[in-house]
Formats: C-alpha cells, structure tokens, sequence
C-alpha cells in the first residue's frame, strides 16, 4: 500500500483505514483547537464526526478477524466492556486539565495523544498472524469438542 514503507508488511484495508482515521482525527483536533474562528472549528468537528463511523467499523472488522468462531460472541461481550471502561480515560484526562489550567483547547488537545498511541498500537498489529492463529483454534476447538470417529471441518 501507499501508506507503507518500503519493505513492510501488506496490511489491509480495515488496517489502513483505521490507520487513516486516527491520522485525520488527530489533525481535525489539532485544527480544532488552533481554530480562531467558529467556521474552521465546525469544519474540523464535521471532519472528526464524519471519520468516527468508518474508524468504529474498520476496528470491528480487524477485530473479528482475530477471533476464533467458537469465541466470538464472548470475546465481542469482553471487547464491548473493555470498550466502556477505555472510554473513562480521555473525558478524565480532559476534565484534569480543564481543572488544571482552565483551557478548553489545551484540554481539548489531551485526545491527540490518544489517536496516536491508538496508531501506535496499530503499527503493531500483524493480522496474517492474528487470522492464522484464530483458524488454528477454531480447528483445535472443533478437533477437540468432535465424537470420537466424526468428521471435522474447520
């Protein structure tokens, strides 16, 4: 892909688009909060909200990639907590620094952090290895739970 350097594994589109979207949210919040006027504040508001659904459905997409058959509901049950207890952190670093220095920009610049280590994080996903691990224990599990004798299709 474009994005890559030379040398890189391929990744794929629910890779690179998330990647894409954390780097647009990051820059539309920059813009936000260096906006002197209303317009470019709403015009970089307007970009992060239109980026948030496509960032939100590229990570369920990767995400399920990753799961064994056998596992997906209780692992998307872990995902959507776990999802709810993340989601504390960014209002609290905000309301920190609120407190902290009465700036609504430099609060409002404490979920750039977020995005980028997001991107981070990202950079290390190798999903080949993630979606050959999930086949290898959705065949384990259909090896195991089999009747002695039966046919196994995995």
């Amino acid at each position: 892909m474009a994005l890559e350097p030379p040398g890189a594994r391929p990744s794929s589109v629910a890779i690179t688009s998330r990647a894409l979207t954390l780097v647009v949210l990051s820059l539309a919040t920059a813009v936000g909060v260096l906006a002197h006027s209303r317009l470019v504040f709403w015009l970089a508001a307007i970009c992060m909200g239109l980026v948030v659904g496509p960032n939100e459905a590229a990570s369920r997409s990767l995400f399920a990639r990753f799961l064994p058959v056998h596992k997906r509901a209780e692992l998307f049950g872990f995902e959507a907590f776990s999802e709810k207890i993340s989601s504390l952190l960014p209002p609290i670093a905000y309301s920190a620094i609120l407190v902290a220095t009465g700036s609504h920009r430099l609060a409002m610049a404490s979920a750039i952090p977020f995005f980028l280590l997001g991107l981070l994080l990202l950079a290390l996903v190798n999903e080949k290895e993630g979606m050959a691990l999930a086949d290898r224990l959705t065949g384990q599990e259909a090896l195991e739970s089999a009747a002695p004798g039966e046919a196994v299709t995995a």
